[in-house]
């Protein structure tokens, strides 16, 4: 059931973002990721830094939000009718690359 699969990713997805959020934005200076006010990490070029930086932990917590969104929504056509269930691909494939699972 695609159901299972996005509240998986929700929740591996929402384990990762608290492990690494410290309640701020992450910046991007030239190659370096400024993950906290003490700490962050060299990600080799710019433009790898600026992509780190944009999907920081608060993103990653709204991506998690979505998949259970996706997740109920799929669970309620399910249960209250018999047309064709809402789940998009976009939401399977995000799931399917937090998992680590081609299909």
């Amino acid at each position: 059931m695609s159901a299972d699969l996005l509240r998986e990713a929700a929740a591996v997805l929402r384990e990762l973002a608290a492990d690494a959020d410290d309640g701020r934005p992450w910046k991007s200076e030239g190659s370096f990721v400024d993950t906290d006010p003490e700490c962050g990490f060299d990600a080799g070029t710019s433009r790898l830094s600026a992509y780190i930086a944009t999907m920081h932990p608060g993103v990653g917590l709204a991506l998690a939000d979505w998949l259970e969104l996706a997740a109920t929504a799929e669970e309620l056509v399910q249960t209250f009718d018999e047309r064709p269930i809402p789940t998009t691909s976009a939401q399977l494939r995000v799931a399917r690359g937090i998992l680590g699972r081609d299909s």
